[in-house]
């Protein structure tokens, strides 16, 4: 189960940075075409559209639900497999500090980077730019998102991941300084790039820590903990931004703010150390 959930979170990961390169394009016209309204109407639409199309391919493929008994069966099979499982528990877990660590990082990046991504187009036209060229500049946060997920699965292989990491969250850093000053549109798309990469780095990073530093024994477990940081992160860095704005009438500040805690994360995130589980979890002991 955890391995399937590696493979399909980061092929999710892609469309996902598809669309995001995508929709402020798609956005763009409808609102110019309709108005904001009729956008947002025809947005929903979509997606309403996309959900039937996709629930009627996983009915067709799947069928009718197993009965009941079987579904106890396969509940048995997966509570057997997980007990077999190398790594640690959760309550193990929560006494590491390399999972605190990890919990801390995990939540300073989609604070830091989401949080200013969802005030991108106001954030380009308040430094006098144009609509397109907002929508152009969210379109490159997907295509950093997207260059980043095929660029950090492969580097993982071959690289140390505290190192990769460490790489991508110093790039954030680097994105958010920029656009903190930055008026010029190229400066800005720079910016923006290198937050989209973070973005799509970080959905690739954190099931394969995870599994390397912890096991698979409690992995759906840790994951939702740690995903639950990130959304947390992401719900609370938008509000930030927003309040940081509608106070000073900026961003600047709490872009540099967030640039320098990604900048502390970068330097924290090495120490994690040398892996604790090896590629073949299932068959490998802890290494101390």
């Amino acid at each position: 189960m955890a391995r399937v959930a590696l493979v399909t979170g980061g092929t999710r990961g892609i469309g996902a940075a598809i669309g995001v390169g995508l929709s402020p394009f798609v956005a763009t016209r409808l609102i110019a075409a309709m108005g904001w309204r009729g956008a947002f109407t025809a947005l929903a639409a979509l997606a309403l559209i996309g959900g039937l199309i996709a629930y009627g391919l996983l009915r067709r493929r799947n069928g009718e639900l197993p009965p009941l008994a079987s579904r106890a069966t396969t509940r048995a099979v997966r509570d057997a497999e997980q007990a077999q499982a190398v790594g640690f528990t959760v309550r193990e877990t929560l006494k590491t500090g390399r999972f605190w660590l990890l919990l801390l990082v995990t939540f300073v990046m989609p604070f830091s980077v989401l949080g200013i991504a969802l005030h991108g187009a106001a954030l380009f036209i308040d430094r006098g730019l144009t609509a397109q060229q907002a929508a152009t500049g969210a379109a490159l946060a997907g295509l950093g998102a997207i260059l980043a997920r095929v660029g950090v699965g492969a580097l993982l292989d071959r690289v140390h991941a505290p190192i990769v990491a460490m790489a991508v969250i110093f790039g954030a850093a680097v994105g958010l300084f920029v656009n903190s000053w930055a008026a010029t549109f190229p400066l800005l798309c720079l910016g923006t790039f290198l937050g989209g990469a973070a973005m799509g780095a970080e959905g690739d990073l954190l099931p394969f820590m995870i599994r390397r530093y912890f096991g698979l024994r409690a992995f759906g477990s840790l994951f939702g903990v740690l995903y639950s940081a990130y959304a947390l992160g992401g719900v609370l860095g938008p509000i930030a931004y927003g309040y940081t704005y509608d106070t000073l009438h900026t961003y600047s500040p709490a872009m540099l703010a967030c640039a320098a805690a990604c900048a502390v994360s970068g330097v924290l995130v090495l120490l994690m150390g040398a892996y604790r589980f090896g590629a073949d979890t299932n068959t490998n002991t802890p290494t101390i």
